[in-house]
């Protein structure tokens, strides 16, 4: 009889730091907002590199990858009196499973 493999699983999760840009003219620039993600330093990074390495090496696959989004909103600024707000990536939930090894039975 043919026994069925079985799996685990395991999540990680990386934050994407972002550089902060201001805009407008001097006088009136508004407060910094969140709008390059600094994706060379995210892949770059030896924690990321060093646990990508590690799974792989423990016998990890990974399966899967999805963005953490979260929502980033611009102050309304007086004059236009509306609020705006688009998605910004926070980070990344990596999904991994490896291959249970079955005990040998007596």
């Amino acid at each position: 009889m043919m026994q069925r493999q079985r799996f685990e699983y395991s999540t990680s999760y990386f934050p994407l730091a972002y550089e902060a840009v201001r805009e407008g003219m001097i006088f009136f620039k508004g407060p910094p907002m969140p709008t390059n993600p600094l994706t060379a330093d995210f892949v770059q990074s030896s924690q990321y590199q060093d646990h990508m390495q590690a799974m792989g090496a423990e016998g990890w696959e990974l399966v899967g990858v999805q963005p953490a989004l979260r929502a980033t909103v611009v102050p309304a600024k007086k004059a236009e009196g509306q609020i705006v707000s688009y998605p910004t990536t926070s980070g990344y939930f990596f999904f991994w499973k490896r291959i249970v090894l079955a005990r040998e039975e007596h």
